[in-house]
């Protein structure tokens, strides 16, 4: 095919130092990538494509520090850290790709076909983080995994900015937490079969939003969803238990202003399409106001609770 088709990758070290023994082979290795000095290249990690079927262009600053050692080419540990800033990627267009680093421990039996990610800290941009744990089990033909978020925030603004021209013109800002999520499943062939997620917070604090084309605004906007148990079997859920929390300070689209809602809820949801449910629920509005040019101002406010 007409076109080129170049890659590079400078600065790394690789270190190995094994023994044999009556047991087996062990192996240390240490992987090093170092990002340029002051006079050569700014990114160590380069992609490049003119080629009809693949319009690409990729230059990254990567950094590794690995240490990884096997007992009896079997059981496997790698540990350390890696990054990558300055990330500059084309694929038929510019997209906007963050900075990244983080810290990992993961072990793993291969003959077993066991994985334990002890724990991953990865740090998204400037302002989002999260640290996750994970375990599977027949990681190559059936696997059965676990999953827990043990914390992670995203910045709202962040996001907005990495997703680009895929979101309508607006400002935002504020903070998306996640804690103490756990997600467990099996998947046959690869395919899902049991899904839980249990026992998490999923949080919006202190969103503002402005859009001006809609003429709309949200400030103090803070929500709490605690999933209590949600199960899927063949993605058709079977059961759903869950608390939410919110409120927000004030809220305005065209003629219309909201302020101080307060809302609770929570539900229970269980058998075949979740057709049987239980649900209580309390609502109060502080103000609402409408402006109906024929009529003026018109407002009101109400409470409400049931089950």
């Amino acid at each position: 095919m007409d076109g080129t088709l170049k890659a590079a990758l400078n600065g790394l070290s690789l270190k190995a130092r094994g023994s044999v023994k009556k047991e087996g082979i062990d192996l240390n290795l240490k992987v090093t990538l170092r990002v340029g000095s002051a006079n050569k290249p700014r990114h160590n990690l380069t992609f490049l494509s003119t080629r009809k079927d693949l319009n690409a262009d990729v230059k990254i600053r990567a950094r590794t520090d690995l240490d990884i050692s096997t007992n009896d080419l079997n059981q496997v540990h790698v540990s350390g850290s890696f990054g990558a800033k300055e990330n500059y990627v084309v694929l038929g267009h510019k997209l906007p790709v963050p900075s990244l680093s983080g810290q990992m421990d993961l072990c793993a039996k291969i003959k077993e076909q066991y994985l334990n990610l002890k724990n991953l800290v990865l740090n998204i941009g400037d302002q989002s983080w999260l640290t996750v744990s994970a375990q599977a089990e027949r990681f190559l033909s059936d696997p059965e995994v676990n999953i827990l978020f043990k914390n992670a925030s995203f910045d709202i603004s962040e996001l907005i900015s990495l997703a680009g021209g895929f979101t309508p013109p607006l400002t935002a800002k504020g903070e998306i937490q996640v804690n103490g999520l756990t997600i467990s499943g099996k998947l046959t062939g690869f395919q899902p079969e049991e899904i839980a997620i249990h026992g998490g917070t999923i949080s919006v604090k202190n969103l503002g939003v402005n859009y001006p084309d809609l003429s709309a605004q949200m400030t103090g906007f803070n929500a709490d969803l605690g999933l209590k148990n949600l199960k899927l079997e063949n993605l058709i859920p079977q059961n759903l238990e869950t608390a939410v929390s919110l409120k927000f300070d004030r809220a305005s689209f065209r003629d219309l202003s909201i302020q101080n809602l307060r809302h609770r809820l929570n539900l229970s949801m269980r058998g075949k399409n979740l057709s049987q449910s239980d649900v209580t629920f309390s609502s109060s509005l502080e103000k609402i106001q409408y402006t109906v040019p024929e009529l003026g101002i018109l407002n009101t406010s109400f409470d409400a609770e049931g089950s």
